[in-house]
């Protein structure tokens, strides 16, 4: 039962004792008379079992309805009743004291002294006739018998509905055991559905993992905390529990809470009242507050203004959810029909109880429990409509992850299109790249040929990695200047192409006689020659090789002079002077840099090239006892040079 139907049925107990009016008749139903009634409102009452005694105190008097109480001021009321048994059979007959708190019934002048207690703040277990709902006592007639009932009767503030007369029920105990089993069915019944609904629905939330089931699985709990509550099954249930008695009228506004608030939950949720009425949402969560605080009157001792507060809070909240549930059919919102379907009905089977309180309908038909039918529709629908709404989001869910698909295909497609056109860029870059790598490696090597027709080898290394090459001393090297005779005078006559090419056939020659013997050339200046043996690189036959060199290039100079006589042109001849001693060689200045040699033997071998003869080898004295072992030498004569006078030898040839 939904907390809008317990709210109504709160709001109908203010008035709900004189719409149950028993009629005169009632007192004598199913063979027991109720033949006198005294009333009193008197909070000291004699404790004698005389009735005369009682009576004559003038603290009771003879009423003919009880309809009313006659002093509603008094929390204390007190009746005797004289009853007689019409029945041929013993029978226990069960008086129904509805609203009480404390029910006492004692039998006056009966020897035994029989006594009976019930009420609603009586522990389940101490009373006579148990239940939960009801303040029952039954008491056993022997046929025919007559009994004097002395009936105190105790209601407080505290509880959730106050009496309004002293009106009571009697009926036969197989009566009210039919009436029972029949309510328990029902119970049952209701229940049953209520948790097949709930494993159900929990199952469906542990297999999809979907938190929107969260709401409604909560109410489902409520529901079903209401309805155990309304059918008395709590108290029953928590007999262990003396105290709970004095706690089980608060009970029904915190299960009723719970219900509202998962209620309006649901109904956010499932409706995205948040996103599509914003207004509405902000009075939602209004609702929802005050519902949270619905139990505090009741817990705070005020139980009856609670009522009232949870009444006019409960129809509040039905109309505001049939509203936004109206809304939400008129805007074609996806399985709003079915929510206003299950909540319509709900609230029809509230509509039907309250019509049967205000007599419009009778009274019979609330034995077939309207409000726990229209919540038994209220699930089904709900259920269906939450169905609906998931395989809704999921067909949603479905489209979107298809549409993701067919972006990611496109995107893979797109991807797939961009990384070939990269890789052919890629492969053309790389091609480029290996062209452009080769193209520099042709052209490294082209620098590093061209860096070694103008610097050694270990110099050219040198000066590649640091970017500055060390010059170096060294001891022993042999120096070879060689000069072309009377060039000037012979060049006169001849173009200046010419000129060029006669020397650069003579001293390509010269260079390829150097690189068999591994003689280093320094340059050329102008018709000149300058080479050396044991740089960069010193080695034991240097000087012989340079002396070898110096033959060959007069060898080479003599044969190329043959071959001019043939073509009737003058031939070429040179000097050649050789020197050996210690020498500083290396690279200076930063621009158009050239690979030298330095130091006085430098200058010997110029002066000893100078003073030798046209077409002869001239060597120093110093070079002479290097190689005087590998040549056949003339002495010629001393040359003065700066620093001290020297011998020359003309090389005749080898040994």
């Amino acid at each position: 039962m939904k907390p809008t139907c317990r709210i109504l049925l709160l709001v109908l107990s203010l008035f709900g004792s004189y719409l149950k009016v028993f009629a005169e008749s009632r007192f004598s139903t199913e063979d027991l008379d109720v033949r006198t009634i005294w009333y009193s409102s008197e909070t000291d009452i004699l404790a004698t079992q005389d009735l005369q005694e009682i009576i004559t105190s003038g603290k009771f008097r003879q009423v003919s309805t009880l309809d009313y109480l006659t002093d509603p001021n008094s929390w204390d009321h007190w009746l005797i009743l004289e009853t007689v048994s019409q029945s041929d059979l013993e029978e226990n007959y069960v008086f129904d004291f509805e609203k009480w708190v404390e029910v006492k019934i004692s039998e006056i002048g009966n020897t035994s002294s029989n006594t009976y207690i019930t009420g609603h703040h009586i522990p389940y277990v101490d009373r006579n006739y148990p239940s939960a709902n009801d303040n029952l006592i039954a008491i056993t007639y022997q046929p025919g018998e007559r009994k004097t009932l002395l009936v105190e009767l105790h209601s407080t503030i505290d509880f959730l509905q106050i009496p309004t007369n002293v009106v009571f029920d009697v009926s036969k105990e197989e009566t009210v055991i039919r009436n029972r089993l029949s309510r328990r069915l029902a119970f049952g019944m209701f229940i049953g559905f209520y948790l097949i609904m709930l494993l159900y629905n929990l199952f469906i939330y542990a297999s999809t993992r979907n938190r929107n089931y969260l709401p409604y699985l909560v109410s489902l709990v409520g529901t079903l905390l209401v309805t155990i509550h309304i059918f008395g099954f709590l108290v029953p249930i928590l007999r262990g529990f003396k105290d709970y008695v004095f706690f089980h009228s608060e009970m029904q506004f915190i299960t009723s809470m719970i219900l509202g608030w998962s209620m309006l939950w649901f109904t956010a949720w499932f409706l995205d009242v948040r996103n599509r009425y914003p207004t509405l949402f902000l009075i939602m969560k209004i609702l929802a507050v005050l519902i949270v605080f619905l139990p505090l009157p009741a817990l705070l001792g005020y139980a009856s203004i609670n009522e009232q507060f949870s009444g006019m809070l409960g129809i509040l909240t039905m109309i505001f959810i049939l509203t936004v549930a109206i809304k939400s059919v008129r805007d074609d919102y996806p399985s709003s029909g079915l929510f206003l379907i299950g909540y319509g009905a709900f609230s029809l089977g509230i509509i039907v109880m309250l019509c049967t309180f205000l007599g419009i309908l009778p009274l019979g038909v609330q034995d077939w429990y309207p409000v726990n039918i229209g919540s038994t529709i209220e699930m089904v629908f709900f259920s269906l409509a939450l169905g609906n709404r998931i395989n809704e989001l999921a067909r949603e869910n479905e489209e979107k992850q298809a549409q993701i698909i067919e972006q990611l295909r496109e995107k893979d497609e797109l991807q797939t299109k961009l990384n070939l056109e990269l890789e052919e860029k890629v492969i053309a870059r790389t091609a480029e790249i290996e062209s452009q790598k080769v193209e520099i490696e042709k052209e490294k090597e082209n620098a590093d040929a061209l860096l070694l027709n103008i610097l050694p080898a270990p110099i050219a290394r040198e000066l590649r990695t640091k970017g500055f090459a060390t010059p170096r001393y060294y001891p022993m090297a042999s120096v070879l200047f060689a000069d072309m005779v009377s060039f000037t005078k012979k060049s006169e006559g001849l173009r200046p192409e010419r000129v060029i090419n006669e020397l650069d056939f003579c001293f390509k020659g010269f260079d390829d006689i150097l690189d068999r013997y591994n003689i280093e050339k320094i340059k050329t200046i102008g018709d000149g020659y300058f080479c050396v043996g044991g740089v960069p690189i010193p080695f034991d036959e240097s000087a012989v090789n340079t002396v070898k060199v110096g033959l060959e290039m007069q060898e080479f100079i003599e044969k190329w002079g043959e071959d001019k006589k043939e073509w009737n042109e003058e031939p070429w001849q040179i000097r050649i002077g050789i020197h050996t001693g210690e020498v500083v060689a290396g690279i200076v200045g930063k621009n158009k840099f050239a690979y030298d040699v330095w130091g006085a033997t430098v200058n010997t071998a110029s002066r000893v090239e100078s003073s030798c003869a046209p077409g002869r080898v001239t060597i120093s004295e110093d070079t002479y006892q290097v190689v005087k072992d590998y040549f056949e030498v003339e002495y010629r004569r001393e040359v003065q040079t700066k620093e001290r006078e020297i011998g020359m030898y003309y090389v005749l040839g080898l040994k």
